[in-house]
């Protein structure tokens, strides 16, 4: 089966992250992943850290992170997938994002307006798939959304500095029957320790891939440890 990170960050497009391109693949490498999930934090922060307003493409400004990382993989054995973290104006909720394709989130302060209620609309029309990250992580004052307004939760995120809760998370997701995801949320070099994902029988080659395979539930979850 193939090993695929679905949570991931860099210094490129996350504030908190702390590794480059090459350290990133470098590391996942190492660690036998065939795909990583690009998933940095689609925000107020990134757009003010990359000088989005002033960008001619806001877009690539904003995935500043994914495009760097894609185009250093083609020295790797390593598929690089388009994800986000979106967190709207509305609270400190953050949604991990999967099938994203050209021009969806080429507007950040329309996105960051939405809130998630509009945004699960907007989802659907544009066959995104949308997992709330850490719904219990309390110290950031994170609040599990209503089942209605995603497709899952994810039920484990490895972050070794922060409490998750993640019996919750998953409880929380089984009781709905949604998708329940595992993953890394890695952003430094000794995240390594405890790392997630999943494991499915098909690789994804781009963000639509993966949001289908999360879709059709073709996949286990990872743990390290």
């Amino acid at each position: 089966m193939y090993k695929i990170e679905t949570h991931c960050h860099n210094i490129y497009s996350s504030i908190c992250g702390h590794l480059n391109a090459k350290q990133i693949l470098d590391l996942y490498e190492k660690e036998g992943y065939d795909a990583i999930c690009i998933t940095d934090h689609y925000n107020m922060e990134t757009y003010e850290m990359n000088d989005v307003e002033n960008a001619e493409d806001k877009e690539k400004a904003m995935f500043k992170g994914y495009f760097e990382i894609k185009e250093l993989s083609k020295n790797y054995n390593i598929e690089v997938i388009q994800g986000a973290e979106v967190r709207f104006k509305e609270n400190r909720n953050d949604y991990l994002i999967y099938g994203i394709t050209p021009n969806i989130f080429a507007n950040p302060k329309e996105i960051f307006e939405m809130g998630i209620v509009n945004f699960s609309n907007y989802a659907k029309q544009h066959n995104l798939i949308i997992i709330q990250a850490h719904p219990f992580r309390h110290h950031k004052q994170c609040i599990p959304v209503s089942s209605e307004f995603v497709n899952g939760y994810e039920g484990y995120n490895h972050h070794p500095r922060h409490e998750d809760f993640n019996e919750k998370a998953f409880a929380l997701s089984t009781k709905y029957n949604l998708i329940t995801t595992s993953g890394s949320d890695l952003h430094r070099d000794i995240d390594v320790e405890s790392m997630g994902g999943i494991k499915s029988y098909d690789l994804p080659k781009d963000s639509v891939d993966m949001a289908e395979i999360l879709l059709a539930r073709n996949f286990i979850l990872y743990h390290k440890n």
